[in-house]
């Protein structure tokens, strides 16, 4: 559901990180024209990630524009109110991305309060105590923290009953 998604992005006072599966494209697309639509740009971090968006590309199935995208570089002097991390590890997988940023682990990013993360997708059962374990740590941070189904921001829904269900 991407307008609820782009109001998520825009709410943000700091960063806003979305983490899902590194495998679903739709996802990936969603959340690049949520950033679109709330004029903000789009740091990806997680091997899977990349990997999905290059398999993508080669296919033919969708290109990411690289306007949109930051670098690693640029992370310490882009704005963080215009800033949406990417990030794999949803449920937790261990030293994915999502995993070293909520441990203040990841080399190129780190959470502040302010911040906010956002799950786009429900948490898989067996999977809630590392992910109950991770979310403490982001809040140890600072950072606000968006799960379903609250939030409504997961964005792969494939059929109108499935987008308005409860994530």
């Amino acid at each position: 559901m991407t307008p609820v998604l782009t109001r998520l992005l825009e709410a943000a006072t700091g960063a806003a990180l979305v983490t899902t599966f590194a495998s679903n494209l739709w996802r990936l697309r969603t959340v690049a024209d949520a950033c679109v639509a709330a004029g903000k740009k789009l740091y990806i971090t997680g091997a899977g990630l990349d990997t999905t968006l290059t398999h993508a590309k080669a296919l033919e199935r969708y290109k990411l524009p690289e306007s949109l995208r930051v670098s690693e570089g640029q992370l310490d002097t882009f704005p963080r109110k215009r800033l949406v991390v990417l990030a794999s590890g949803c449920q937790a997988e261990w030293r994915s991305a999502m995993a070293r940023i909520a441990a203040g682990e990841h080399r190129d990013f780190s959470l502040h309060p302010g911040d906010a993360v956002i799950f786009s997708s429900r948490f898989i059962p067996g999977n809630e105590r590392p992910i109950l374990d991770m979310i403490d740590k982001v809040r140890r941070f600072g950072a606000a923290v968006v799960t379903p189904p609250r939030s409504r921001a997961c964005t792969s829904a494939a059929t109108p009953t499935a987008a308005t269900s409860s994530a």
